[in-house]
């Protein structure tokens, strides 16, 4: 699977460092979308945005014209009610308990 961004926005301060990796996310996103030869479940495509970048409407039009046979999972908070809209499944999870409160750190594959 590829992977792009460099972990947590607020770790980096900087907005074009967060901003080109958002957009490099997104046209990786747009060459999974694209991809014949991607099928659910052997392939999958997976992306965390924040859909401030890109524009939120360009998001949306792209998951709404996705193949039918293609399943995209986003992740995130703040879920806009056009995506909700348009998805097939929408889970809002409930923080119990948090490592971080603890001092444990994020950590990759988990947090990110």
């Amino acid at each position: 699977m590829d992977k792009v961004g460099q972990g947590f926005t607020w770790d980096t301060q900087s907005r074009e460092k967060d901003t080109k990796c958002a957009r490099d996310g997104w046209t990786l996103v747009q060459r999974h979308l694209a991809d014949p030869e991607l099928s659910s479940p052997a392939g999958r495509a997976e992306h965390r945005a924040d859909l401030r970048v890109p524009s939120r409407r360009r998001v949306i039009e792209s998951l709404r014209n996705k193949r039918d046979d293609l399943h995209v999972v986003v992740t995130g908070r703040g879920a806009l009610p056009a995506l909700i809209e348009i998805a097939d499944l929408v889970t809002e999870m409930k923080e119990i308990k948090h490592p971080f409160k603890q001092g444990i750190r994020a950590q990759p594959g988990i947090e990110f």
